[in-house]
């Protein structure tokens, strides 16, 4: 009876582990995201947290983002902060989307 027990029991972990886990797996923000009412402008995230800011392919700037809790903290390399909303492939930021291209 007791071993039914523990047995359980060390499912039941390994299922929590896996769940908390594949949360904080969710789908990668790095890429490239073009502004949809000015395509010549877009910027590129980075899987190791920085970011490019790029018009019609020239970098006109770096900086580096953050991603907390469905929003992506955006700091350029002047220590200016900009807080946008990831909603799927899009980033909104102060009214401009940015989509993942």
């Amino acid at each position: 009876m007791r071993k039914k027990y523990v047995l359980g029991c060390m499912v039941v972990v390994f299922a929590f582990i896996l769940i908390v886990t594949c949360v904080g797996c969710g789908a990668s923000v790095s890429g490239k995201y073009v502004n949809q009412d000015q395509s010549a402008e877009s910027i590129v995230l980075s899987s190791n947290g920085s970011i490019d800011f790029q018009q019609n392919g020239s970098s006109l700037g770096k900086g580096t983002y953050k991603v907390e809790n469905g929003k992506i903290i955006i700091t350029n390399a002047n220590g200016e902060k900009y807080t946008g909303t990831l909603s799927g492939n899009t980033i909104t930021e102060e009214g401009v989307k940015w989509v993942k291209q």
